[in-house]
């Protein structure tokens, strides 16, 4: 691993990647979707650009060449902002190709933004639908559970009675 020296004798672990990267990034589940753009990777972490940079310490969630990437805010200024990402980065798989150094994203237009999480309402709702379905399958066995042991029980008395009719 190579070391670069960063001002005030802190060392940095990793050599970072100049690159340029559309993306989208959120600050929580739910949260609109605000663009950004990288500026530099290394495999834990990222220089990040926006208008209003997400504040220190917030977990974001950030969208980038396909993949998700968790990561919490370690610094910002004014437009940039460096983040620490939660799993380490496949650098070559984010850039497309392995040896490429400066990627230019061509405009494609606004992507699809990616799935959304669904809200505690909605968790809520589908747990009712599962709940009650466990509830129609625990039913719907009791009752074939009854009408069996109702139909044993009713099939030795009807035995009962036409043994007593034929033998009488």
């Amino acid at each position: 691993m190579q070391m670069v020296s960063l001002e005030g004798g802190r060392a940095r672990a990793a050599v970072r990647r100049k690159v340029l990267l559309r993306g989208r990034m959120r600050g929580a589940q739910g949260a609109s979707f605000t663009e950004i753009c990288v500026r530099d990777v290394s495999p834990r972490g990222m220089l990040l650009q926006t208008n209003a940079p997400p504040p220190r310490g917030m977990v974001i969630e950030v969208y980038v060449a396909h993949q998700l990437i968790i990561a919490r805010v370690i610094w910002a200024g004014d437009r940039r902002f460096g983040v620490m990402t939660r799993d380490r980065v496949d650098i070559a798989s984010l850039l497309g190709e392995p040896g490429t150094s400066l990627v230019s994203v061509p405009d494609r237009g606004r992507a699809a933004p990616p799935r959304r999480a669904p809200t505690a309402e909605e968790s809520r709702e589908t747990g009712r639908w599962f709940q009650f379905a466990a509830m129609g399958v625990a039913c719907a066995g009791a009752g074939a559970g009854f009408a069996l042991g109702l139909h044993g029980m009713l099939r030795d008395v009807v035995a009962k009675v036409v043994a007593g009719f034929a033998g009488g």
